[in-house]
């Protein structure tokens, strides 16, 4: 498996256009950004980040993150559908928290179905801690809602940080100005 980084200084559309149908396919519609949105925040955020798996020249995976100053968050990560439930999850996961160095925080479905608590517990095989603290995120744009969703974290105490860590991304990812409580 070949992986390709693609940042701000070093934009592939190519690559980045490669994960699009893995992308729309993969997250429900309110918690994704309309496709061209992530074409152009990989054009102007030096802080927005992807890491793309190929293999034989096939994206396998992706992982679209964000580095901030003491954390690294994990914003989209999914597989090819056709290549699920073979290691590659486990396998770029593992590579890009050795990337991302030991503070990693990302959003998960809350626990309602097997589905999502078989989600958390991949995550929590990986080293990251689901914390319960009521997160909410927000809409990518006008015409999304707003998802509860949890937060699951690396590498530090999520619970004596959750309001820094909040604030960070509803004010760095999601462009919402004014946080409260």
């Amino acid at each position: 498996m070949e992986y390709h980084s693609i940042t701000h200084a070093a934009l592939d559309n190519k690559l980045l256009v490669g994960i699009r149908d893995i992308y729309e396919t993969s997250f429900p519609a309110d918690e994704r950004r309309h496709f061209d949105d992530v074409v152009r925040i990989a054009g102007i955020k030096p802080a927005f980040c992807g890491d793309i798996y190929t293999e034989d020249r096939n994206v396998v995976g992706f992982i679209l993150s964000w580095r901030f100053s003491f954390f690294r968050y994990a914003e989209h990560f999914a597989v090819r559908r056709d290549m699920r439930g073979k290691g590659y999850g486990r396998t770029i996961f593992a590579d890009f928290m050795k990337r991302a160095g030991p503070s990693v925080v990302l959003e998960v479905q809350r626990p309602e179905d097997e589905t999502s608590r078989r989600r958390i517990r991949f995550y929590e095989r990986l080293g990251l801690i689901y914390s319960s603290a009521p997160y909410l995120q927000p809409p990518y744009s006008p015409d999304k809602h707003p998802v509860p969703l949890s937060l699951m974290n690396s590498g530090f105490d999520l619970d004596k940080r959750f309001d820094e860590v909040r604030n960070t991304l509803y004010r760095e990812v999601y462009g919402v100005k004014q946080v409260s409580g």
